[in-house]
């Protein structure tokens, strides 16, 4: 059961002059989220007026309270609402998900409040794929097609097995293609393989070039990979690794991405300085760069393509696009982010999502995080990675945007894991991990819902 509290400020006013312990009028909506089958349980405070000295007059409080709740179609859900010494308790049980409206009136004071409930798919209570006992954290959480699970670039085929260690530099790099692991540890290149028993064996090494030089922060490098090819992303500069039977891992010209500018703000909460998404055989670059305009920095993403040398050039003849908003999150061929309007003292927070298709990002799809519900930047240069979502309030694990094919619409669901306030879940584009940095710590790993 889970419970909201909506909350008033309070007004004050000269003596003797009535004071309100409330907002005037009709409070702004506000927004949590519940999951389906879930008795809603509301807790709103009425608004109570009081003299300024209490000493004098008594605050006046309801004596009666009535409620009304309408679900997204608008035909009212059955709901109680009792008095309580603050206010009123409201409850009630959705039947459908989506966007169900809450209107709860005091009289003879107490004034009318209104506000939402989104009501979402909870996959709290779904089964772990796997547990990792030996570990606290992950950086990324993936899997070979043979089963191999990597946190990092830490490899166990069973999660109660010995680890093997595949880099031992504090901030390696780790793609996983197929039954195919890359690996940068410190400035070498290695590329391993899934043979279905036994550790990853082993296929060949390269290394960076001198002049790649470390990354501007500390972390690994932004990357993408088929079981073939390998790209890394540092400092301003496109690396790509290639592997052939003959010929074992080689390395192919660098690309510089001259359209990245180095001063304007990074991605992420690690300071990204570039993703790479696929879109057939056209590579599509995401950066940051200043508008010669208005100086400000925003998102840019630029196509490339194999030239005949062997390097990435750009698309000379396809101007490159800007995207609205933050970058929050990403997938091998899809861009989330976010943007903020103020309005009337009120900030209204929008998702957007971006997929790739024909060689260009198209605008598909939006969600308004209403109120209660905050974006939260993310670590991107690991892997892609999908928003972070978290609703305000009462306490729910974490919430993840899924794209519904079907409806062509962002729904939002409640992650996987029940957990408690000491975890920290991460939605990864194959993978759910959930940290437990309390008790006896470990790691929990869920599949994404989208691939059940």
């Amino acid at each position: 059961m889970a419970a909201l509290l909506v909350l008033g400020g309070a007004t004050a006013c000269p003596t003797p002059e009535p004071c309100f312990s409330g907002p005037q009028g009709q409070p702004p909506t506000q927004e949590r989220v519940f999951g389906m089958d879930q008795e809603v349980v509301l807790d709103v405070r009425a608004t109570l007026t009081h003299a300024c000295d209490p000493t004098t007059v008594e605050a006046r409080r309801p004596e009666s309270v009535t409620v009304e709740v309408y679900d997204p179609e608008n035909q009212p859900v059955p709901a109680t609402a009792e008095l309580s010494l603050a206010g009123a308790t409201v409850r009630f049980t959705p039947t459908m998900r989506g966007r169900h409206h809450v209107l709860v009136a005091f009289a003879p004071v107490g004034s009318l409040h209104q506000l939402d409930v989104l009501v979402v798919e909870d996959h709290r209570e779904a089964p772990r794929l796997a547990f990792f006992p030996s570990v606290t954290t992950c950086p990324y959480v993936d899997r070979t097609t043979q089963g191999t699970w990597l946190c990092g670039a830490k490899a166990l085929r069973e999660p109660r097995e010995p680890l093997q260690q595949l880099a031992t530099s504090s901030h390696p790099t780790v793609a996983v293609a197929g039954d195919v692991v890359w690996v940068l540890d410190g400035n070498e290149v290695r590329r391993y393989v899934d043979r279905g028993s036994g550790p990853l064996a082993p296929t060949g090494t390269a290394t960076l070039p001198l002049n790649a030089g470390t990354p501007r922060t500390p972390g690994p490098d932004s990357r993408g990979a088929t079981p073939e090819e390998l790209l890394l992303v540092r400092n301003g500069s496109l690396y790509r690794y290639t592997f052939s039977e003959s010929g074992g891992v080689a390395s192919a010209p660098t690309t510089v991405l001259s359209f990245i500018d180095a001063s304007s703000s990074m991605m992420g909460n690690d300071s990204t300085s570039a993703l790479l998404l696929r879109t057939g055989a056209r590579l599509l670059v995401v950066g940051s760069a200043r508008d010669p305009r208005t100086f400000e920095s925003r998102t840019v993403v630029c196509p490339y393509e194999l030239d005949t040398l062997g390097a990435y050039a750009p698309v000379l003849d396809i101007p490159c696009q800007a995207p609205e908003g933050n970058v929050v999150g990403y997938e091998a061929d899809v861009l989330w982010t976010t943007t903020t309007e103020f309005s009337a003292g009120q900030s209204k927070v929008t998702l957007h999502r971006y997929p790739a298709a024909s060689g260009r990002l198209v605008a598909e799809g939006t969600l308004a995080l209403n109120g209660g519900i905050t974006a939260y930047p993310s670590s991107l240069r690991p892997g892609p990675i999908l928003p972070i979502l978290r609703s305000t309030g009462s306490y729910v694990p974490a919430v993840m945007a899924r794209w519904n094919a079907t409806t062509g619409l962002v729904d939002l669901e409640v992650a996987p894991g029940a957990g408690s306030t000491s975890d920290v879940s991460y939605f990864g584009e194959r993978f759910i991990w959930v940290e437990h940095q309390g008790g006896t710590g470990g790691v929990t790993v869920y599949a994404r819902p989208s691939t059940r």
